[in-house]
């Protein structure tokens, strides 16, 4: 009998699962794909809708998959936000139109439900077939960032812990995407069992790139998110120039969301390209010979990461871009941890063509290997196994 075989499923998540809608959906959805084709039946609500032209829902023709999605939660009256948030924040999403589906659907057969984020688990929390995905802490992001410490941002830090870790404490049960954030949860008082299951990407979307003509050296995130313009800031004001005088010609490139906004001010030389909200990721990887990405912090895996390892574009990265990649026994990637060695790796990596090519190879093996939705959708119908089980 397959692994999922009559495993009946309900999963909530927070966005579209459109594998090119953008960096949530593209971890969503190949897992989703995994498990139906290992045999589970899957009735899934999403918050807001896939892309207009259902171009990208295409990827999930034929599996046994139910989708259902809703509109963002509405604007409630100010003093009904005020009077919640006090209580508890992070309500919106239960109480919204979503939620109040979530909740009906519950009272079916099904054998499990899985949450992603703690935003959606919040509607079901008290079920104990609730599998909570944890990808990340925001609230501790906020709190590590750095980088604006007003007074709303404060009170958004303490929210965000209240709403994340309430959650967290209420299921029965937890897929933490790296051994990092489980460590992170005990660290927090969650009592629940906890599983590490990392997110993946589906190889088959990412066809490798070919290095560019001129040796380019990038970093891609969302820019609106601390983590990824505090390490383009870094990128353009510490570990540009450093390369600049090491490899005469380089050239870089910061892209993501929001770029211009957050990072342009702090763009002076002629070398550096920014590609603000770029629609195709494939076209920004493939101006990059290395991807550069070193964030000060930011708990989770890092999308971007194994997206590049895909498309054959070789990573340097900090522990904090390593997060998670552990789950490989051998990571096609170049750590380090001080600007020296960061910049050592990526010089390296720029002159030895050799080595370049054998690390873009290494990089994609890894992919198929570890963190390809065959393997993470096998883990995650294990983990899904033992919900109401207990440890």
């Amino acid at each position: 009998m397959a692994l999922g075989s009559n495993r009946n499923l309900l999963v909530l998540l927070p966005d579209a699962p459109d594998p090119w809608s953008n960096t949530v959906g593209r971890y969503f959805g190949p897992v989703l794909r995994g498990m139906a084709g290992l045999g589970c039946r899957l009735t899934v609500l999403a918050v807001r809708l896939p892309a207009a032209n259902g171009a990208g829902m295409a990827y999930f023709e034929g599996a046994p998959i139910d989708f259902r999605f809703f509109g963002p939660p509405a604007p409630r009256p100010l003093l009904e936000r005020k009077l919640r948030s006090l209580w508890r924040s992070g309500w919106e999403l239960a109480q919204s139109d979503f939620g109040r589906a979530a909740r009906a659907e519950v009272g079916r057969n099904y054998d499990a439900i899985l949450a992603e984020m703690p935003e959606t688990a919040r509607a079901v929390e008290d079920d104990s077939r609730t599998l909570l995905s944890l990808h990340h802490f925001r609230f501790m992001d906020l709190a590590r960032a750095g980088d604006d410490n007003r007074d709303d941002r404060r009170r958004e830090r303490v929210q965000a812990r209240r709403a994340e870790l309430s959650t967290a404490r209420r299921v029965g049960r937890i897929r933490a995407t790296s051994s990092r954030l489980e460590r992170f949860c005990r660290e927090h008082g969650v009592r629940a069992p906890i599983d590490v299951v990392p997110i993946c990407v589906d190889p088959a979307l990412y066809e490798p790139v070919s290095p560019p003509a001129v040796p380019t050296v990038g970093v891609l995130g969302s820019m609106f998110w601390a983590p990824s313009r505090n390490a383009a800031r870094h990128f353009v004001e510490r570990l540009a120039p450093r390369i600049r005088a090491a490899v005469p010609g380089v050239r870089f490139v910061v892209g993501g969301w929001q770029a211009q906004r957050f990072v342009g001010p702090f763009v002076r030389d002629a070398d550096v390209e920014i590609l603000d909200s770029f629609p195709d990721p494939r076209a920004a990887f493939a101006r990059l010979s290395v991807l550069l990405y070193a964030p000060p912090v930011g708990t989770g895996m890092k999308v971007k990461v194994l997206e590049a390892m895909a498309f054959g574009v070789p990573c340097v990265v900090n522990s904090e871009g390593f997060e998670g990649l552990d789950a490989d026994p051998d990571p096609a990637v170049r750590l380090g941890d001080t600007d020296d060695d960061l910049v050592a790796h990526t010089v390296e990596l720029l002159r030895d063509p050799a080595m370049h090519r054998r690390t873009a190879e290494a990089g994609r093996a890894c992919i198929e290997r570890s963190f390809s939705p065959g393997v993470v959708a096998g883990k995650m119908v294990e983990v899904l196994g033992k919900v109401g089980l207990g440890g």
